[in-house]
C-alpha cells in the first residue's frame, strides 16, 4: 500500500565532498581573474572622473572670458578622487598623480592662481574663478581662487 522511498544512491553523496572541493577551486580561480581587473578598472574609473573635474574647470575658465566683463565670477564644485591632484599652471591644466603627469589641458588665456597651487583629493572643493585685470591684485578671501587676466 505505501511505497518505501528507494535506498539512497551512495555514490552521489560519497562524491559530494568532491564536488564542494571542486567548486571551491572554480571559485578561487574567479576570483583571482575578477579582483585585480577590478583594481584596473576602479583605477580608469578615477582618472575619467578626476578628467571630467579638470574639464568642468577648463569650461567655468572659457565661460568666464568669453563673457569678457571685468569682475564676471563663477564657482565651480569638485569633488576628486584619492591620489589624484589637479594642478592650474600659467596657461594649462594639469592631471598628476604622484609625480606623474597623465593628461594637460592647455587653456588661451593666462592665469593667475591664488591658493594651494595643487587640488588632491580625495575632497571636496569649491573654486571661485574670476575675470580681471592685469596687476590689480584681489583680496577676495577665497581658498581656491582662478584668475583668468584681461590681455
Amino acid at each position: 500500500m505505501f511505497n518505501n522511498p528507494p535506498n539512497l544512491n551512495r555514490k552521489g553523496i560519497e562524491s559530494t565532498p568532491f564536488y564542494l572541493i571542486l567548486s571551491g577551486i572554480v571559485l578561487l580561480l574567479t576570483a583571482s581573474v575578477v579582483f585585480p581587473s577590478y583594481s584596473q578598472w576602479q583605477e580608469s574609473m578615477n582618472l575619467g572622473k578626476t578628467a571630467a573635474e579638470a574639464k568642468e574647470i577648463l569650461s567655468s575658465i572659457e565661460s568666464v572670458h568669453s563673457l569678457g566683463d571685468i569682475g564676471s565670477i563663477q564657482q565651480t564644485e569638485l569633488n576628486l578622487p584619492a591620489g589624484y591632484e589637479i594642478e592650474v599652471r600659467n596657461t594649462s591644466i594639469v592631471i598628476k598623480k604622484g609625480n606623474e603627469t597623465l593628461k594637460r589641458y592647455p587653456v588661451d588665456v593666462e592665469l593667475i592662481y591664488r591658493g594651494n597651487r595643487s587640488i588632491s583629493g580625495p575632497g571636496r572643493y569649491r573654486i571661485t574663478i574670476v575675470y580681471w585685470i592685469r596687476n590689480d591684485s584681489t583680496n577676495e578671501g577665497k581658498e581656491f581662487l582662478i584668475e583668468v587676466l584681461d590681455k
